[in-house]
């Protein structure tokens, strides 16, 4: 992966790499994937954002990042189990969490005026450090991003037959430390309008 992405590293990457080992793997990780997808990659300079590519004339930005590994519940180690019932909100938080910084991140590029209000703005996250995230990612994800909740089935009192299904819809999750809401919608109520994505 090395001999394919060291072109397009900027010049702190070999630096950086032992001390933040996940994250800046991930960035080479994905690079690598896009490259040898056939797309057309171009060098970056710190500070902005990890990747840039070409496409059609149009400049897609993307910050690379990786979810926390820490304890979502420090008062209970084993409290991340598909029978607990806050689990996946626990879970959800940690990638709201990363979305939120690489948004501030490109808040500061736009202001500085590093990248252009018309740039395409993507964020990929990597969610392998978030404790128990494998027992469904694209739900927790989903929870997260989409405000897509707990599924619920409609059963029939007179029959006791299930009739249908839903999920509930979350449009926040309280932070555990002040209570403080949230939003599980970015990409629908608009709190996120410069960028266009997570992958």
């Amino acid at each position: 992966m090395w001999r394919d992405f060291a072109a397009f590293v900027d010049p702190d990457f070999v630096a950086q790499f032992p001390i933040y080992f996940h994250n800046r793997w991930f960035e080479m990780y994905l690079g690598v994937a896009l490259l040898r997808a056939g797309a057309d990659l171009q060098p970056t300079k710190p500070p902005g954002p990890d990747i840039l590519v070409n496409a059609n004339g149009k400049r897609i930005w993307i910050e690379a990042t990786c979810g926390s590994g820490g304890n979502p519940d420090p008062d209970n180690p084993h409290s991340i189990t598909p029978g607990n019932n806050t689990s996946p909100d626990l879970i959800a938080l940690r990638i709201t969490t990363a979305l939120d910084a690489k948004k501030r991140k490109y808040d500061c590029y736009l202001r500085d005026r590093r990248i252009e209000p018309d740039d395409i703005l993507l964020v990929a996250i990597n969610t392998a450090e978030i404790p128990e995230v494998w027992l469904d990612a694209d739900q927790y994800m989903h929870r997260a991003l989409y405000g897509i909740g707990t599924p619920v089935l409609i059963v029939e009192r007179a029959t006791g037959k299930t009739v249908g299904s839903r999920h509930e819809q979350l449009v926040s999750i309280p932070k555990r430390s002040t209570g403080e809401p949230v939003g599980t919608m970015p990409f629908i109520d608009d709190s996120m309008p410069k960028i266009a994505g997570v992958i």
